[in-house]
């Protein structure tokens, strides 16, 4: 889905005031390891993972794959620490599991979706974000009967309205990709993964409407870049279907992250 020049504009001075705003992210990620090392607290560390994030987000629009890579890698680094240590929620590891998919980092990603996998959950709710974590270790374990099970309890949410319209259209096709995918129906997956990158371009045009406009807007670098989207095509593509046909997961091109280390 092509965007205007002056939309790509738009996201350019985003990223650019973004990798200003957090230059030193990687340094704060680091002193905040130590700090919650020293504390046993996790929240030291989840607060300098957002400004990480939003400077790796703001690296791959920005198409520079060294600011990428050093994030990407700084992340992954402690992303093994982060679910033994202080055993967060599946949604909270969101971030470390899509991100060790996207980077094809295989030991990153089953001991992170084992902790996903793992987690003791105090009720039975629903969640968004807390799903597609459980959706996507499900995936990296090969356990699809509990992939399709996520989904289906997924779709039941939706039906009975627990979301907000514009999270419900994005969860249902989130849902019917992860059961395609579970199905082995890799064209119905992809269809599903089209439409839900669809519902994520509109959402970036409306929010960049608004600054054309002059209105305020909550957009940040980070929620331009749809990480477990990425992830679940990654997913895909390992699956067997052609790479070229999951088609580009961004509006402009991604920069490769088949380098980084861990």
């Amino acid at each position: 889905m092509p965007m205007t020049s002056e939309q790509l504009e738009l996201l350019r001075n985003l990223a650019k005031a973004t990798q200003l705003r957090y230059l030193d992210a990687v340094e704060q990620w680091e002193r905040n390891w130590r700090i919650a090392r020293g504390s046993n607290k996790v929240m030291p560390v989840l607060a300098g993972r957002m400004g990480l994030v939003d400077y790796m987000a703001a690296a791959q629009i920005l198409d520079d794959q060294p600011a990428y890579e050093a994030a990407a890698t700084t992340i992954l680094s402690h992303a093994s620490e982060l679910a033994s240590l202080f055993k967060p929620l599946p949604e909270v590891l969101l971030v470390e599991l899509s991100l060790a998919i996207i980077c094809k980092q295989r030991s990153a990603r089953r001991a992170v979706a084992k902790a996903v996998s793992a987690a003791k959950l105090d009720d039975n709710a629903v969640l968004y974000e807390r799903s597609k974590a459980l959706m996507l270790a499900a995936l990296v374990d090969l356990d699809h009967d509990l992939a399709r099970k996520l989904a289906g309890q997924l779709l039941q949410a939706c039906a009975a309205r627990q979301f907000d319209k514009a999270t419900t259209e994005q969860a249902e096709q989130w849902a019917v990709a992860t059961s395609k995918l579970a199905d082995r129906d890799l064209e119905g997956c992809a269809t599903a993964l089209a439409a839900l990158q669809a519902l994520h371009f509109k959402r970036i045009e409306r929010e960049l409407s608004r600054l054309k406009r002059g209105a305020s807007s909550a957009l940040m670098a980070c929620d331009l870049v749809d990480l477990p989207g990425n992830a679940l095509r990654v997913l895909l593509s390992e699956s067997g279907y052609n790479a070229q046909q999951v088609g580009a997961a961004q509006v402009w091109e991604m920069p490769s992250t088949s380098t980084v280390v861990v």
